[in-house]
């Protein structure tokens, strides 16, 4: 992959996403909701270089989960399979 500022932006979201996800199995509201916090910014930055990006985020309870990742109209990841 080309090191390039979408990859680095790409690659964090990815990191952050899981993240998210482990600390709602984990039951760790705070660091859920962070990540969350992280995943939005994330998403928003590769907006705003030019990218449509859906992290597909529904709460399960008081936490947040992402299904997938849709960037640019292609399924990235999977996280439900």
């Amino acid at each position: 992959m080309k090191d390039t500022m979408y990859n680095k932006y790409y690659e964090k979201l990815i990191s952050m996403v899981m993240m998210m996800n482990n600390h709602a199995k984990e039951k760790d509201l705070l660091r859920n909701h962070t990540n969350y916090g992280s995943v939005s910014t994330l998403s928003q930055i590769l907006r705003d270089m030019g990218h449509e990006v859906d992290a597909c985020v529904y709460g399960d309870g008081d936490y947040l989960i992402s299904a997938k990742i849709i960037v640019d109209g292609e399924t990235k990841i999977n996280f439900e399979d």
